[in-house]
């Protein structure tokens, strides 16, 4: 047995390395739906040395033939043994496998609760557009839903996207005046803060404002759009709206000047457009 403890009683922090993981997952009998995502985001993370210890448990039961099974952890000790790289978990050890269907039971947190109790501010605008910018950074911009992302990540995107906080902080004090959504400005700052700090903070306010824009400035005619079609209920979703921001984005930092609106990006329907 890999554990010697026969009863519910959790063990102090305890570093697994990848030998050790590859041990837990033969006891994975019944655990939930495997996600490879979650695990690629997971493996990322212990690769970069970018995970840290968040109390998450790795939990193990104890079937009616005394033998143990693996019920909770199975993403975390993959992507441990994918990456070679060891990382840091309580372990809990002697649980009924009945348990297993009351494992995140109950009213679900949102990840914006996540990062509320993690003391970070601006948490529903942060929790919408650090997803956006992490399906954009693996190139499935619009074909991902929020479902994919369980709340034991949301350390691991924080430490993936550091300076989302930054951008963050920044959309909160000027989305009362954008015609869109506050989070896919939110996610576009953030990628284009990573090509130019300062223009992107100057599209940002530009897009937020619609003060002082030219006759040919792409962000005029991208802002006039928004607010035609918010008039008419046209309303485009978060990652139409960041996929067509992009674009006006390549426009605006190549001076290219526009006489009309970039056209709505949908996903699934074109390459996903690429801030340069």
């Amino acid at each position: 047995m890999i554990m010697q403890n026969t009863h519910h009683v959790g063990t102090g922090p305890q570093t697994i390395t990848p030998a050790q993981a590859e041990m837990y997952l033969k006891l994975n009998r019944q655990n939930r739906k495997f996600s490879e995502r979650n695990v690629e985001r997971l493996m990322r993370a212990m690769t970069n040395s970018q995970w840290k210890f968040n109390g998450e448990t790795i939990k193990i039961g104890i079937d009616e033939d005394g033998k143990e099974i693996l019920l909770d952890g199975q993403h975390r000790l993959t992507a441990c043994v994918r990456a070679g790289k060891p990382f840091v978990s309580y372990i809990i050890s002697g649980l009924d496998p009945d348990v297993f269907d009351t494992i995140d039971s109950g009213k679900r947190r949102s990840l914006a609760d996540v990062y509320s109790t993690m003391g970070c501010k601006n948490c529903s605008l942060l929790a919408s557009s650090i997803l956006m910018v992490d399906q954009y950074t693996v190139g499935r911009l619009g074909l991902s839903n929020k479902n994919e992302y369980p709340n034991d990540i949301a350390g691991t995107l924080l430490d993936l996207y550091p300076e989302i906080v930054t951008s963050a902080a920044l959309i909160d004090r000027i989305k009362k005046t954008l015609p869109f959504s506050g989070a896919a400005l939110c996610a576009g700052h953030y990628i284009f803060a990573q090509i130019d700090v300062q223009q992107a903070d100057d599209f940002a306010v530009k897009m937020s404002k619609g003060i002082g824009l030219e006759d040919s400035c792409p962000i005029r005619h991208f802002r006039e759009q928004m607010i035609r079609d918010r008039s008419k209920r046209n309303l485009w979703n978060r990652n139409e709206i960041l996929g067509s921001l992009i674009k006006v984005w390549n426009h605006v930092r190549f001076a290219r000047p526009m006489t009309r609106s970039v056209n709505k990006w949908v996903p699934g329907t074109a390459p996903q457009p690429v801030a340069k």
